[in-house]
């Protein structure tokens, strides 16, 4: 709705979109079901963007479409990297745009991802921290693409995963996305990390597993207060 009202206003204005820079124009999200594109229909789409008055696409690989699997194009392998550099130089030519999800579906994560570097849970029990692995997988994940989620809250986790995607997206330079960024947070029930409690004495001066009942929500708000906040 927003990039309809500015070209709406661009109109009345009487300046045209293609006078604006990329950046100060509408984009889009550019899904790949099961990465499946070829070269004829990714430059069709591109030319219909740019006449729409866009200034770019946010390319996104994603599940495929039941019973054409067959086209399939596995995330990250040679061909796939030579469609998105396709994708890349031809938008340039248009004066568009293109950015990228460091990942498949959602969330961050796949397959170097394994459930011990993946999401951990806590909850307090019998007066005891208890953790646990959440097993949540990337959602929606294109072909290629599937495995664990990330834990955000895990440096080594997030390291381990950032460091098998940037060894194989290698494009040439000519074909380099203008960013990569995260699209989704919905880690849902992820809430610790083995480097967490570390973390917390050396940034906050106290140990949570001496915080257990104000942790877990009980106890004085004195007490339950500061420690939420921490």
């Amino acid at each position: 709705m927003t990039g309809i009202l500015l070209l709406t206003a661009l109109a009345v204005a009487g300046t045209a979109a293609s006078d604006l820079a990329p950046e100060a124009r509408p984009w889009a999200y550019h899904w790949w079901p099961g990465s499946a594109v070829d070269e004829t229909n990714l430059a069709r789409r591109l030319r219909e963007f740019r006449d729409g008055g866009f200034g770019g696409v946010h390319v996104v690989p994603i599940y495929g479409v039941r019973g054409a699997e067959a086209r399939d194009v596995p995330y990250l392998s040679p061909r796939w990297l030579e469609l998105f550099a396709f994708t890349v130089r031809q938008a340039r030519a248009l004066g568009l745009g293109v950015d990228l999800t460091v990942g498949t579906g959602w969330c961050f994560g796949g397959p170097p991802v394994t459930e011990d570097l993946g999401g951990q849970a806590w909850e307090v029990r019998d007066g005891r921290l208890h953790t646990r692995p959440t097993r949540l997988r990337v959602k929606r994940a294109a072909p290629g693409g599937e495995g664990y989620m990330t834990n955000p809250y895990s440096p080594r986790s997030m390291r381990v995963w950032l460091d098998w995607w940037f060894e194989r997206f290698q494009p040439p330079a000519d074909a380099r996305p203008r960013a990569v960024y995260h699209d989704s947070y919905e880690y849902f029930g992820c809430t610790w990390s083995p480097e967490l409690r570390g973390f917390w004495i050396k940034r906050h001066g106290n140990d949570p597993l001496e915080e257990l009942d104000a942790l877990a929500g009980r106890g004085p708000v004195d007490r339950r207060a500061p420690v939420a906040a921490d």
